[in-house]
């Protein structure tokens, strides 16, 4: 099965973090769109792109979209991967025996999934496909757009101010 498309339905999943707090997908969907992150401590190519996708995390988390990293790696395993690469403030779910990931059909990793706030995926990236990935960044960016209305909504009509 390939990885989920985009329009279908996101599999709902309940999954812990690392600190043990139960994240449930479709309440935090109430809320914000998600972009999940699969990936394991094993993979090589996994190991070189985390910290290229950290930057979801960075660049997205607070304004108004959640941004998770599944693993099926133990706790143990996925906090020495994390201080590895001093990663240890991407929010990382742990996903025993990936049954989230085959859910999600995911075939090659990394890979990520947008969610949008309807729970339908809006884009996926697998492997190490760029525009797949640049491609993700552009609907997050959209998404909160949409969410967010313009940066400057409003049309002046008055005169200009003079600046003395």
């Amino acid at each position: 099965m390939p990885i989920v498309a985009a329009g279908e339905p996101a599999p709902e999943f309940e999954l812990d973090d690392l600190e043990g707090k139960t994240i449930v997908l479709k309440d935090v969907l109430t809320l914000y769109p998600v972009l999940v992150v699969f990936f394991r401590s094993d993979c090589g190519l996994c190991q070189w792109a985390l910290p290229q996708l950290a930057r979801y995390e960075w660049t997205f988390k607070g304004g108004d979209v959640e941004v998770y990293y599944v693993t099926p790696d133990t706790r143990a395993v996925a906090l020495e991967t994390l201080r590895a690469h001093r990663l240890l403030d991407i929010h990382v779910l742990v996903d025993p025996g990936g049954q989230v990931a085959e859910a999600y059909g995911v075939e090659q990793l990394p890979a990520a999934v947008f969610i949008g706030p309807d729970g339908n995926v809006v884009v996926t990236a697998e492997g190490w496909d760029t525009d797949a990935y640049v491609a993700v960044g552009r609907a997050l960016k959209e998404q909160m757009a949409w969410i967010r209305g313009p940066l400057f909504g409003a049309t002046w009509t008055g005169e200009p101010c003079p600046a003395r």
